[in-house]
C-alpha cells in the first residue's frame, strides 16, 4: 500500500543530488553558492513531490477486483490455462497503468511466466500456464500487483483476494485401441 519511488525516480534523485554535492564545493565562498544550494533543494524537494503527486493517484487494493478462471481440468504434471481478470471499482482503477502480477499458485504448481506484465485501463486479463505437480485440493488465496504510472515516477505493491481452491486430479493412462477392444469382449 506505500508508495514506492521507481528505480528511474532513484537514478534521477540521485542526478540531482550529486549534481548539487559537485556544484557547491566549486562555488563555495561565492554569491553563487546559496543559489546552488537554493536551486538543488527545490528541484529535490520538486521531484519528491512528482512522485508523491504520481503515487497518490496509483490504485490500491480497493481499485480493483480480481477474479480467476481456469480453463480445464488439472491433472498430474497436465498444464492448464488460467486467466486473471481485473475489474475497477473506481477511477484510479480505470487509469492506464503498467502492472506486474503474481497469482499465488503455492508450491504445488510450476508456473514459468510470472511475474506476468500488461500495460493498460482496466477491466484487462492476463493469461498464463500452470502445472499441476501432485494430487490433491489446493488454494489459490490471492493475487500480488505492483503498479506503476505511464511516467513511471512511482509504484505501489498490493494484494488482492482471489480466493479459488483447486483440484489436481491423478494422471490418466491413454486409452488406446487395444484397451477399448479388450473391454468389448469381457462384455
Amino acid at each position: 500500500r506505500m508508495i514506492i519511488p521507481s528505480k528511474r525516480s532513484i537514478w534521477i534523485q540521485a542526478s540531482l543530488a550529486l549534481s548539487g554535492l559537485v556544484a557547491a564545493p566549486l562555488t563555495f565562498g561565492t554569491p553563487l553558492f546559496s543559489i546552488v544550494v537554493l536551486a538543488a533543494l527545490v528541484a529535490e524537494g520538486a521531484f519528491l513531490g512528482l512522485i508523491l503527486l504520481d503515487g497518490v493517484f496509483l490504485p490500491g487494493p480497493k481499485s480493483l477486483v480480481a477474479s480467476r478462471s481456469i480453463q480445464g481440468r488439472f491433472q498430474e504434471n497436465r498444464t492448464v490455462s488460467i486467466e486473471l481478470k481485473f475489474d475497477p471499482i473506481d477511477a484510479r482503477g480505470k487509469r492506464r497503468l503498467h502492472y506486474n502480477i503474481y497469482d499465488d499458485t503455492g508450491p504445488y504448481f510450476r508456473v514459468a511466466d510470472f511475474p506476468l506484465q500488461c500495460t493498460g485501463r482496466a477491466p484487462y486479463a492476463v493469461s498464463y500456464r500452470a502445472t499441476g505437480m501432485r494430487r490433491g485440493v489446493f488454494s489459490f488465496s490471492e493475487v500480488y500487483v505492483t503498479v506503476q504510472s505511464v511516467p513511471g515516477r512511482a509504484l505501489r505493491r498490493f494484494r488482492l483476494p482471489c480466493k479459488d481452491d483447486v483440484s489436481v486430479h491423478s494422471e490418466l493412462p491413454p486409452v488406446n485401441g487395444e484397451f477399448i477392444a479388450a473391454q468389448k469382449r469381457i462384455h
